[in-house]
C-alpha cells in the first residue's frame, strides 16, 4: 500500500512533464513526420556529372554511361567508352569521357570521344606536356568555337590543355597554373576556374589566331581556391570559392565584393534551376556543412538557393541572399517542403546537380492540363547514394533516389 500512495502524487508530475517535453519539441515531432523513406537508387554509387548531348542527358556511374531522355533511362546497347568513367563533357559534335583504364594503374586516364552518328569511342593521343589528366570542361556546348579544357598533372604546377575542335589539334593553353576547377563562356570569352585563387580568361580570337587574342590572368582575394564557375542570365559570370563566397567575374578581372555567401563550405555544385511555370530563375550552390559526414551534420548538406535577376549588374537579385530550398518562394521544392528537404537530400553531400533542360525533358500536364507532372526534371549527383531526383512520388513532390 505505500508503495502505491508514493506513485499517485507523482502521476501527475509525470503527465505535466510529458506534457512540457511534447510542447517544447513541437517542431522535432513535424519534422519526422516530414521524413521522407528512402528508395534504392536506379544508378548507385558515386556518379559523375550531367551534361546534354545528342537531345539526351548524359550522366555516368563506374564503368557504365546512362541516358535519360522524357522522363525515360535508357541503356541497353549504349556504347561504353570503355574503364571507370570520371567525369563527361560535351559539344554538339562529340561526347567526351575522362576515363581510368585500370583501377590499379596510375596515369591511365585518357580521354575519348564519340560523334553523333559514330559507332566507336576514339581515343585522344598526343597529349602535350602531361599523360594525367584529372577534369574535362566544355562550358557552352553550341559555341562558335567548340573548345574542350582539360585540368592536366597530379601535383603543382598544373597544366590547362585546351582541344580546339575546329582545328583539331589539342595544346597547353596555361602552364603552371592551378588545378581546373570549372569553365564558363559568355559568348565572348572563355572563364577558366582554378582551386587556387587565379581565374583565366580566354577571348574567343585567341583560338581564332593566338598571334592577335592573349590570355588574362585575374586573381583575387580568394583564401580557399574556387570551386567551381557558372554563366548566369544575362551572360553574367560568378565563381564560388571553397569558403562558399560569390564572386562576380568580368574582362576587368574578379571583384573582391562578395555578392553573396554560402551557409557552409561550397561542394562546387552549381547549377541554373527555372521554374516550368513562371520561368524564375535561382542559383543552386552544393553546400558543405562539415567535412566530415555524420548522423550528427548530416542536415547541413545538400544545397542552398540564391534568387537571380538578369537584368541586375551582377545576375544577382538585390538583396538577395543564400536560403534553404523551401522556405520562399521562388524554389526549386514546393511550398512548405523545406523539412521534407531537409530530411532528404539535405542529408546527402552534393556533387553536381542539373536541371534538364525542356528540350530534353518537355514539361507534361495532368489530363485537366491545369498542373505539371513531370519534365525539366532536377537531378543531384551525391557522394555516395547515387543519383537523386525531385519529382511526384506517392502523390507527394520530394527529393528521394531515382528509381
Amino acid at each position: 500500500m505505500k508503495k502505491n500512495l508514493l506513485l499517485k502524487p507523482a502521476l501527475p508530475l509525470l503527465a505535466l512533464i510529458l506534457f512540457l517535453f511534447c510542447a517544447c519539441n513541437e517542431p522535432v515531432f513535424y519534422t519526422i513526420s516530414q521524413e521522407v523513406a528512402p528508395i534504392e537508387p536506379k544508378i548507385r554509387g558515386g556518379p559523375t556529372n550531367f551534361t546534354v548531348w545528342n537531345n539526351s542527358l548524359y550522366v555516368a556511374s563506374g564503368n557504365k554511361l546512362h541516358w535519360y531522355k522524357e522522363g525515360v533511362w535508357g541503356g541497353a546497347g549504349i556504347r561504353q567508352p570503355g574503364g571507370k568513367i570520371i567525369m563527361l563533357a560535351s559539344t554538339d559534335n562529340y561526347l567526351y569521357a575522362l576515363c581510368l583504364r585500370k583501377h590499379d594503374s596510375p596515369g591511365s586516364v585518357v580521354v575519348r570521344r564519340i560523334g553523333v552518328g559514330e559507332a566507336l569511342w576514339t581515343e585522344l593521343t598526343n597529349v602535350p606536356g602531361h599523360n594525367v589528366m584529372q577534369s574535362i570542361y566544355a562550358p557552352d556546348p553550341s559555341a562558335a568555337e567548340p573548345v574542350l579544357f582539360i585540368g592536366a598533372g597530379n601535383n603543382p604546377p598544373y597544366t590547362i590543355l585546351s582541344l580546339n575542335e575546329n582545328t583539331s589539334g589539342m595544346e597547353i593553353l596555361v602552364s603552371d597554373s592551378g588545378e581546373l576547377s570549372g569553365a564558363a563562356w559568355n559568348g565572348t570569352d572563355f572563364y577558366l576556374s582554378t582551386k587556387s585563387n587565379y581565374v583565366y580568361g580566354v577571348p574567343k580570337t585567341f583560338f581564332d589566331d593566338p598571334s592577335v587574342g592573349s590570355i588574362n590572368v585575374f586573381t583575387g582575394d580568394v583564401t580557399r581556391g574556387f570551386a567551381g564557375i557558372i554563366n548566369l542570365p544575362g551572360n553574367k559570370i560568378i565563381a564560388i570559392d571553397r569558403g562558399g563566397n560569390v564572386y562576380g567575374i568580368g574582362a576587368g578581372g574578379i571583384d573582391d565584393n562578395r555578392i553573396a555567401t554560402l551557409d557552409g563550405l561550397a561542394s562546387g555544385a552549381l547549377a541554373i534551376w527555372e521554374d516550368p511555370i513562371t520561368r524564375e530563375k535561382i542559383l543552386l550552390a552544393g553546400r558543405i556543412g562539415s567535412l566530415l559526414y555524420s548522423a550528427y551534420s548530416g542536415y547541413t548538406y545538400g544545397y542552398q538557393e540564391l534568387e537571380l535577376d538578369e537584368f541586375s549588374a551582377d545576375g544577382i537579385k538585390d538583396g538577395a541572399s543564400f536560403r534553404e530550398p523551401g522556405r520562399l518562394s521562388p524554389s526549386s521544392v514546393s511550398d512548405g517542403g523545406n523539412e521534407r528537404y531537409k530530411s532528404s537530400i539535405g542529408k546527402n553531400p552534393v556533387n553536381h546537380i542539373f536541371q534538364t533542360p525542356e528540350s530534353v525533358d518537355p514539361i507534361r500536364f495532368d489530363t485537366n492540363g491545369a498542373r505539371v507532372i513531370g519534365g525539366m526534371r532536377l537531378f543531384a549527383s551525391t557522394q555516395k547514394n547515387g543519383i537523386w531526383s525531385y519529382r511526384v512520388r506517392d502523390g507527394t513532390p520530394q527529393w528521394n533516389a531515382e528509381d
